[in-house]
């Protein structure tokens, strides 16, 4: 009868670790760009789970499916790890917001921010308008993927070669991140939305 039990517990826990992840890719995206916010408050204020829901319920997003492209065996093969990327396309509020929930709610639309989910561990990556920039933990955590999936080694030229992304430039993400010092003129795919807008 034990035995019995433990056969049932294993393979309930492996259709559970196997079945999909459900991916709220606008609640991320609220996430990220409530972490990446600043306060122009004279008052100090705290970042917390009260303050994250009241964001929550007054920022409205739109955000598009970034189309991914390049070769077969990384894009659309069963043993591609298993990316989305989404682009803020528009936001708006639910209400008139008053002077004090400006300070505190206000999201910049000049410019582009993206992130990836993976589908299957739905962890998140800020690639594109953050302060801070994941593009290199994305490209080892998928090159680990892909070894594991497919038992070899994807070389980073040979990722840059067949995987692309809409809006999106790898190559100038790695080379700027890879510097001792960001610099965002040099590297403007490093750009946060918060910056002022460089007219070459």
């Amino acid at each position: 009868m034990k035995a019995k039990i433990y056969i049932i517990l294993m393979i309930l826990s492996t259709i559970k670790m196997y079945s999909q992840v459900n991916i709220d890719a606008v609640s991320i995206f609220k996430m990220h760009l409530f972490l990446d916010s600043k306060y122009k408050m004279d008052t100090i204020m705290t970042k917390n789970d009260s303050l994250y829901r009241a964001f929550c319920d007054v920022v409205i997003l739109k955000l598009d499916t970034l189309k991914v492209s390049g070769d077969y065996d990384l894009t659309k093969s069963v043993f591609s790890p298993k990316f989305k990327f989404f682009q803020l396309n528009e936001h708006s509020y639910t209400k008139k917001l008053d002077e004090k929930e400006l300070q505190l709610f206000w999201i910049y639309g000049d410019r582009i921010s993206a992130i990836a989910i993976n589908q299957e561990t739905g962890k998140s990556y800020r690639l594109l308008g953050f302060d801070n920039n994941d593009f290199l933990f994305f490209l080892a955590d998928f090159r680990e993927a892909y070894k594991e999936k497919n038992g070899k080694e994807l070389r980073i030229k040979q990722f840059f070669k067949n995987y692309s992304v809409d809006k999106l430039n790898f190559e100038c993400l790695y080379k700027g991140l890879k510097k001792s010092e960001i610099d965002r003129i040099k590297y403007p795919c490093l750009g946060r939305v918060s910056d002022i807008i460089w007219i070459e």
